[in-house]
């Protein structure tokens, strides 16, 4: 079988786009972001409001969820907790257009990982996008190293008592040919005597 080389279009197909939760009230920030960040490659889903944001999490698991502060309902604040208290290690930028350092403070007080206040500068937030996603990356692959070692860890100590085991055996064994060696032995000198 011999493998013929991907075309382009193939290999775009093979890499698989990060996903981007827009969850925002404004429709021209919203129709906005998802033009911008699909012009960055990446795949964008947006939803209007809080309670359908969380849900969205749960069917699309995204890779990184882009949050307004201000959203009717549920509160930007109340849908990060969410996020955060389900344990969710995706990053989580937080965007408004009321700028207080209060609010700031607050939202990385609940777990944001970064604060972009509106108007949007595209710079900055396509910077902190790529920013914690490199973050998470590496996050989860530690994460995922310190898996690895554990069960490497878990066969090494099965083997070394599997190797414990057998030593015992071998042991009880040496023992128990010097017992017939000796039993031999005696015979033999009986032997040799009558």
């Amino acid at each position: 079988y011999i493998h013929k080389p991907l075309e382009l279009d193939e290999l775009e197909k093979v890499v698989m786009k990060e996903k981007i939760l827009v969850i925002d009230d404004d429709p021209a920030t919203l129709e906005l972001l998802k033009i911008r960040l699909e012009a960055e490659g990446y795949e964008v889903a947006i939803v209007t409001d809080g309670k359908s944001g969380l849900k969205m999490i749960e069917s699309e698991k995204p890779n990184l969820v882009i949050l307004d502060i201000q959203l009717p309902g549920m509160s930007g604040i109340q849908v990060l907790t969410e996020i955060k208290k389900e344990g969710k290690s995706m990053p989580v930028v937080m965007i408004t257009a009321y700028g207080s350092e209060e609010i700031a403070i607050e939202s990385m007080r609940q777990g944001a990982d970064d604060y972009i206040t509106k108007p949007i500068d595209h710079n900055e937030l396509i910077a902190s996008i790529k920013r914690n996603l490199e973050k998470n990356r590496l996050m989860l692959n530690t994460q995922r190293l310190i898996v690895m070692l554990k069960n490497s860890n878990i066969r090494l100590m099965e083997q070394y008592n599997q190797l414990e085991q057998a030593k015992t055996t071998l042991e009880e064994k040496v023992d128990q040919l010097k017992v017939a060696k000796e039993d031999l032995e005696a015979k033999l000198k009986q032997l040799q005597v009558s």
